[in-house]
């Protein structure tokens, strides 16, 4: 199975979401978008791990992280789209607690 989808990368944490893959994703969006992002995330357990990652990688892109905390999806790409900043959003949204994942938006949303 692959964590990368169409529309968002998901996995169980620990075993196909690792914080070393979520690192290599914050390295590689840092890359792609050459700017600065927001990033928020969820309540799962596992999502502050994640996020420590994701920045991790995304900071040797030589890029800031603006972390918006653990807040709703909607706000947070409010909040992109109001700055004109990428946002992305640590979540496994519906499905299992064991699950997370992040999603991507746009600064334009």
């Amino acid at each position: 199975m692959s964590i990368f989808r169409s529309y968002d990368i998901r996995g169980i944490y620990g075993k196909d979401l690792t914080d070393e893959i979520m690192k290599g994703i914050g390295n590689a969006l840092g890359n792609h978008l050459k700017a600065d992002v927001v990033l928020a995330r969820d309540c799962r357990l596992s999502s502050p791990k994640l996020r420590d990652a994701f920045v991790k990688g995304f900071l040797e892109t030589g890029w800031n992280v603006i972390d918006a905390g653990e807040i709703p999806l909607g706000a947070g790409m409010f909040y992109g789209w109001k700055t004109k900043t990428a946002f992305a959003y640590i979540t496994g949204s519906h499905i299992p607690k064991e699950w997370n994942g992040i999603k991507f938006f746009h600064a334009n949303a």
